[in-house]
């Protein structure tokens, strides 16, 4: 593959994989796990994949796979108040907007 296409496709993969932000060092700590990097004899480098390990591949698309049920949560929690009827209005509507929209948009 030419140096020019590389650089192209790399600037795209991160933009189409959500990667702005680096998770892999909060992943190590959380995790205690040791620094490991695919071998740069192998191509799966020049796909995108930094390390070995799954979840240092997902990058910031882990981050919204983990506040979603966060999200489910204080929605279904703020569709239960019932000391005002605004925020139970609006905790009904956003636990349909999460269950039916985004985590279907999230997953394509």
């Amino acid at each position: 593959m030419p140096a020019n296409v590389a650089i192209y496709f790399s600037q795209m993969l991160q933009v189409a994989s959500y990667d702005f932000v680096d998770t892999s060092p909060a992943l190590n700590f959380v995790l205690s796990l040791e620094e490991s990097e695919i071998s740069p004899r192998t191509n799966i480098q020049t796909l995108g994949f930094e390390s070995i390990f799954m979840l240092h591949n997902m990058g910031s698309l882990l981050l919204f796979f983990v506040l979603y049920p966060v999200a489910l949560l204080f929605t279904w929690l703020c569709s239960k108040v019932t000391c005002s009827q605004k925020v139970s209005e609006w905790g009904v509507e956003q636990q349909k907007k999460l269950r039916y929209g985004f985590l279907i948009s999230l997953v394509i």
